[in-house]
C-alpha cells in the first residue's frame, strides 16, 4: 500500500535528511520517525499549544522489518561500551572541541546541564569543529563529558573524564568537573520528569561522583566539592547567573538528588530461605527500622528476625506467636504487637519492646499489671512528636482485639502508655461500646500525628466504626462510618486494614473491597480504586503502610506495592504507581512496609521473602552476597540453585545438597550445613579464596 512504502521512505531516507553526521544518530532518528507514526505524539509549544500526532497501524512489510533487522541491529553491534561508564555507549567526539586538564587538577564537581535541543541535534553539534554563527562569524568551541537521551535514557560518552570538556564557561569548573547534557528542550521544561532519563542520568552521577570522592549533594558554597547547576558555576561578580541552564526548579532539583541519592546508596537485595538459610519461612508480615540501622521484621508463627552488620539473626523468644506490626520511637526502639497463636493470646500474646540494636534487655507487655485491654494486639502507633509527661518514655498507643483463648476472654480496646510505673498502660474507653458483644469484636489498627488518634474498630455500636481521639488529652473527638462523614464512599461493614497521617497532613485509610481512602487537610475526602492499581475487588493487608518526610506514601496490597507521588492530585490515578515483580519485588503480596533513612531504600516484607528495595528505577536486579543449593546435582546447573544462576568466583556458596564439581570451580568461601557436601570429579579442582 501507500502507507508502507511512504514508511519505507521514511525510514530508508530519513538516514540521509537528519544533517547528522553519525551513523548510529542517523539510524536512532530514523527509528523514532518510525515510532512516532505507529505510537504518535503528544507534546506542548512554548505557547502551551498542544500538538498532537494520532497513531497510524504502520503494519510494517517484511521488507522494512528486514530492513531494521539490518540497520539497528548493526547499530547495537557497532557501538561499544563508554570508556570511563560502561552503563553507556562510546560516542567520543573530535579533539577540536575538548582539551587536557591541567596537570594538578581534581575532579571536584559534576556540573548538570540541559541540550534545549535533541539528543541528536546535540551530538551532531558537539562534532562540528568549523562553527559560525547565522552571520558567518567563528564561535567557540563547546562539549560535555556525558549526553542523556530523554526517551530511554541512553548515555553517550563524548569526551574522556580525563579530559576537559569546554562546557561550565569558567576555567575552574572546566578543568576540574564533570559535565553531563541532558535532552530537555526550552519549550517543554517537563521533560525534565522522564523517568526513564532520571533513572538513567542518576545512576551515571552516583558513579561519576562515587569513583572520585565527589559528595553526592547539592553545592553549598562555590568552590567545595558538590553536584552543581550549570547556571551555579557561570556567574558575574554579584552571583547572578549568566545562563538559565539547566532549568530546573526547586522541585525538579528535588526530584534529580532524591533518584541520585537512591542510586548512590545500598543496592537492592533479596533475603529468602534460599538466600538466608536461617530463615524458617519466606512469609514476613511486618518489618521496621530501629536503632543504629537495624531492621526487624517478624513472621506468622515462624519468629522475629534482626537483621543488624550484614547478617539476619533470629530471636529466641517466643518463636510461634503471630508478629503484627511493629513501630520504632523517637529514640530507636522498637515495639512490637503480637497476639498469641491458635488461640493462645491471654498467654503469650502482648506488647514486646526492644530498647536498642539487641535482643537483650527486652520488655514484655500484658493485661496483668501492665494495663493492656487485652493480650490480642494487632496495631502500634508511635507518637514520636512529645514524651509521656515529665518522663523520657515515648507515647505509644495499641489496637488490641477481643481475647478468647487461655480460658480467659476480655474485650478488646485502646491503651495508651508508656507510664513508668505499673500500670505501664492506659486503657482508652470513650467512644468504644465494651460489652459482652465485643468481645467478638475489637480494635484492629491504629494510627495518628501529635493531634489527633485514629482506631478502626469493628461492630462498635451495631457497625464498624474508625473512632478519633485528642492526641494529646485522650479525649473523644468523634468517628467516622458508614452514617457519619463516609456515607456513599463504605458499608456498615467496611474492613479498614491499616491508618497512616503522611507528612503533607493527609489521612489515609485502606479498605479491603472499597480502595484507598484519604482526607485531605480541609477535611475532604477522596476515594482511588482505579482498576489499572488494583483489581475490582482492592485487597490491603494489615498496616501496610507506610510513609517518608517528602510526603511519599506506600500502600501494601495483594497485587504489589502502591505508591503515591507527593504534592500531585489525591484524586488522579496518575498520580499513584502500581509495583509489581516486573519491577523486582519477590512477590506481589506486600505484607509489611517500611523506610530505611539510612540505606535511602524500602524494606518489603511479602510472602515470598524480605526485599531491600528502591522504587524509583527499580528493576529485577538484586545483589546477592550468598549463593545456597536448592537441590542436588551438578554445580555448573542453574537450576540446582536458589537465585537461579551459578556463583561467580566472588560469590559466598551454603551447600545444603549433593552437588558434584566436575570442572574447575573458584568461589569467594564456601560453608557446608548438614546434609550438604560437595564431591570434586578428578581432574577438577576447586579454590577457596577466602578460608
Amino acid at each position: 500500500s501507500k502507507i508502507k512504502i511512504n514508511i519505507y521512505a521514511a525510514l530508508f531516507m530519513s538516514q540521509y535528511i537528519t544533517g547528522l553526521q553519525m551513523e548510529e544518530m542517523k539510524t536512532s532518528l530514523a527509528q523514532r520517525y518510525y515510532d512516532i507514526i505507529n505510537n504518535g505524539s503528544r507534546s506542548v509549544t512554548l505557547w502551551r499549544e498542544i500538538l498532537y500526532i494520532k497513531p497510524t497501524n504502520a503494519n510494517v512489510t517484511a521488507k522494512v522489518s528486514a530492513w531494521k533487522l539490518k540497520h539497528i541491529n548493526n547499530k547495537v553491534a557497532r557501538v561499544s561500551a563508554a570508556a570511563d561508564y560502561p552503563g553507556g555507549v562510546s560516542a567520543i567526539i573530535p579533539a577540536c572541541n575538548y582539551g587536557a586538564r591541567t596537570d594538578a587538577s581534581e575532579i571536584n564537581f559534576y556540573i548538570v546541564h540541559y541540550t534545549a535541543a535533541t539528543y541528536q541535534s546535540a551530538i551532531n553539534w558537539f562534532n562540528t569543529c568549523d562553527r559560525v554563527d547565522e552571520n558567518g562569524n567563528p564561535l567557540g568551541a563547546t562539549s560535555a563529558h556525558y549526553i542523556v537521551r530523554n526517551a530511554d535514557g541512553e548515555i553517550s560518552q563524548l569526551v574522556l573524564e580525563k579530559d576537559r570538556a569546554f562546557a561550565a564557561g569558567v576555567d575552574l569548573y572546566n578543568h576540574q568537573g564533570i559535565s553531563v547534557e541532558h535532552e530537555v528542550i526550552v519549550s517543554d521544561l517537563a521533560m525534565w520528569e522522564s523517568e526513564q532519563m532520571l533513572c538513567a542520568a542518576s545512576q551515571l552521577c552516583a558513579d561519576v561522583c562515587n569513583r572520585n570522592g565527589i559528595p553526592l549533594k547539592r553545592k553549598q558554597i562555590n568552590g567545595n566539592a558538590g553536584i552543581y547547576g550549570h547556571n551555579e558555576v557561570k556567574i558575574d561578580a554579584n552571583g547572578n547567573p549568566l545562563t538559565l541552564c539547566p532549568n530546573l526548579t526547586p522541585e525538579r532539583w528535588n526530584q534529580f538528588m532524591i533518584h541520585v541519592t537512591g542510586a548512590g546508596s545500598e543496592a537492592n537485595k533479596l533475603f529468602n530461605t534460599c538466600t538466608t538459610p536461617i530463615f524458617t519461612t519466606n512469609n514476613f508480615k511486618t518489618i521496621n527500622v530501629g536503632k543504629d540501622g537495624a531492621v526487624w521484621a517478624g513472621t506468622n508463627a515462624g519468629g522475629l528476625y534482626k537483621y543488624s552488620a550484614g547478617e539476619w539473626t533470629p530471636w529466641g523468644g517466643y518463636p510461634t506467636v503471630n508478629y503484627q506490626d511493629i513501630k520504632t520511637d523517637q529514640n530507636g526502639g522498637v515495639w512490637i504487637a503480637q497476639n498469641g497463636y491458635n488461640g493462645a493470646q491471654s498467654i503469650t500474646g502482648g506488647m514486646l519492646y526492644f530498647p536498642n540494636a539487641s535482643f537483650e534487655g527486652y520488655s514484655y507487655f500484658g493485661t496483668v499489671v501492665h494495663g493492656l485491654p487485652s493480650n490480642n494486639l494487632r496495631s502500634v502507633f508511635v507518637d514520636t512528636t512529645r514524651y509521656n509527661g515529665p518522663t523520657t518514655l515515648p507515647v505509644v498507643w495499641s489496637a488490641c482485639y477481643a481475647m478468647t483463648g487461655g480460658g480467659a476472654a476480655k474485650p478488646g480496646g485502646i491503651a495508651r502508655g508508656v507510664n513508668p510505673v505499673a500500670p505501664q498502660f492506659n486503657s482508652i474507653k470513650t467512644g468504644i461500646e465494651i460489652d459482652n458483644t465485643f468481645k467478638t469484636g475489637g480494635v484492629f489498627y491504629i494510627g495518628g500525628n501529635a493531634q489527633e488518634i485514629w482506631s478502626f474498630a469493628t461492630n462498635n455500636f451495631g457497625r464498624n466504626q474508625i473512632i478519633r481521639h485528642n492526641a494529646q488529652t485522650n479525649a473523644l473527638i468523634g468517628a467516622y462510618d458508614a452514617v457519619n462523614g463516609l456515607a456513599g464512599l463504605v458499608s456498615d461493614q467496611f474492613l479498614a486494614k491499616a491508618i497512616y497521617f503522611d507528612a503533607k497532613g493527609n489521612k489515609w485509610v485502606t479498605v479491603n473491597g472499597v480502595g484507598i481512602l484519604v482526607q485531605d487537610k480541609d477535611g475532604n475526602w477522596t476515594k482511588i480504586s482505579d482498576q489499572t492499581l488494583f483489581t475490582a475487588n482492592p485487597f490491603f493487608n494489615n498496616n501496610g503502610i507506610a510513609g517518608d518526610t517528602s510526603g511519599n506514601v506506600y500502600f501494601g496490597t495483594l497485587y504489589g506495592l502502591v505508591s503515591y507521588k507527593p504534592g500531585s492530585a489525591l484524586d488522579d490515578a496518575d498520580s499513584y504507581t502500581l509495583y509489581t515483580t516486573a519491577q523486582g519485588l519477590p512477590n506481589n503480596n506486600v505484607q509489611g512496609i517500611c523506610i530505611d533513612t539510612l540505606r535511602k531504600k524500602l524494606w518489603v516484607a511479602t510472602g515470598d521473602g524480605i526485599a531491600l528495595w528502591a522504587p524509583l528505577c527499580s528493576n529485577t536486579t538484586f545483589t546477592r552476597k550468598t549463593f545456597t543449593t536448592s537441590k542436588d546435582g551438578d554445580w555448573l546447573s542453574a537450576d540446582n540453585w536458589c537465585s537461579g544462576q551459578v556463583p561467580s568466583p566472588t560469590d559466598e556458596v551454603i551447600i545444603r545438597h549433593r552437588i558434584n564439581i566436575t570442572t574447575d570451580t573458584k568461589v569467594k568461601m564456601l560453608k557446608c550445613l548438614p546434609g550438604g557436601f560437595t564431591t570434586v570429579v578428578s581432574p577438577a579442582k576447586l579454590e577457596i579464596t577466602q578460608k
